[in-house]
């Protein structure tokens, strides 16, 4: 029995999955350095807002990471709550365009997605969200506390 593969659709989707990898990295790179001066820009503000409290708390002899690590976990939270929120949406438009890609597809088979993989992207999305958000809150502590 002979193998039939329609190498003009394998050139293609080779082809459009080099571009898509290429644009896909940039978009990443300039989402986290966008991600990155948000968080920075809002737990800037938060400091300078409370910066009555912040001296209060300094004039009674609270610790500096007792002021700082506040401003650091809520950095952290905020990336961990965008990076959950990113991969819902990725994980419905996945689900709801399968099928139409499949038809698009024609005779190349597309290999279902685990959800052990979805689960372990999950969890690399969280970790490295976690990292953004607090590189930003420590950048932004950083410039506005000068503890």
């Amino acid at each position: 029995s002979e193998v039939i593969v329609p190498e003009d659709v394998v050139k293609t989707l080779t082809s459009v999955t080099k571009i898509i990898r290429i644009v896909g990295a940039v978009v990443v790179s300039f989402l986290t350095i966008f991600a990155t001066l948000v968080i920075l820009m809002i737990i800037g503000f938060k400091i300078r807002l409370r910066r009555g409290e912040i001296e209060i708390m300094r004039l009674i002899g609270a610790s500096s990471s007792f002021i700082r690590n506040p401003y650091v976990l809520e950095g952290m939270f905020y990336g961990v709550v965008g990076a959950a929120s990113a991969w819902v949406i990725v994980y419905l438009l996945l689900w709801y365009f399968t099928p139409f890609l499949q038809i698009y597809l024609g005779e190349v088979k597309l290999v279902p997605v685990s959800p052990i993989l979805m689960l372990i992207l999950l969890g690399a999305s969280l970790a490295v969200a976690c990292i953004i958000g607090g590189l930003g809150s420590i950048g932004a502590v950083r410039r506005y506390l000068k503890i």
